[in-house]
């Protein structure tokens, strides 16, 4: 039976598909790793300006959102957007999509520094997203989602509800926190892709190519 190499387009897609699985999983310096490595490749067989370069560059821009690096994502954003324009034309969905995820990105930074980094206020039962925690043990939260129980007028903290572990409450300062609704893994450029993850997946004849397709499918 013939077999693939590691720098073959099969392997790189099922790697793709991989990433996605980590960051699900929330081990999102692990699928940093994998989607670095895998646009590096990919750069090197179809070149910087291929579809399948800039797809892999916007799920990387999804995961930089979850770990609170905006200004990385911009810039992938916007090399997806302006590479799958060139590429595709700007009325394909990709392109789209694409465009469409950039000015989220750029709205949440505009709005990021007209606020002097402090959101506004969420209420009680607001589903929130961890960001930008610098703490070497606490970085690990960066991504997760929380619940918004209160607001400490004292310390000027959220008091959340951590799901990750055990209904753990931590207090947060309001700048840590970002609405769930923002840039996430379940944007439509997302689900476009990672179907495509699946399908390329699923044609290998490799059993691991079988277990990534169906964990992205999930």
């Amino acid at each position: 039976m013939a077999t693939v190499g590691a720098g073959h387009k099969e392997t790189l897609e099922i790697q793709g598909t991989y990433a996605i699985v980590l960051e699900v999983l929330g081990r999102l310096q692990e699928a940093a790793d994998v989607y670095q490595q895998v646009i590096i490749e990919q750069t090197d067989l179809f070149g910087a300006a291929h579809t399948t370069t800039l797809l892999t560059k916007m799920n990387f821009g999804v995961l930089c959102g979850n770990t609170g690096d905006v200004d990385m994502q911009k810039s992938l954003f916007e090399q997806a957007a302006q590479g799958l324009t060139q590429t595709l034309g700007a009325q394909r969905p990709h392109t789209q999509a694409a465009m469409r995820n950039l000015a989220r990105v750029s709205d949440v930074i505009h709005q990021r520094e007209a606020n002097s980094n402090v959101p506004a206020r969420s209420s009680s039962g607001s589903q929130m997203i961890i960001r930008d925690l610098q703490n070497a043990k606490s970085q690990h939260l960066n991504g997760t989602t929380v619940t918004v129980q209160s607001f400490d007028e004292a310390s000027k903290r959220y008091v959340v509800l951590l799901h990750a572990d055990q209904n753990k409450q931590i207090k947060l300062k309001p700048e840590n926190l970002k609405d769930s609704d923002e840039i996430n893994p379940t944007s439509p450029w997302r689900k476009l892709t990672a179907r495509r993850c699946t399908s390329a997946a699923s044609n290998s004849r490799r059993s691991t190519a079988t277990g990534a397709a169906a964990a992205c499918q999930r």
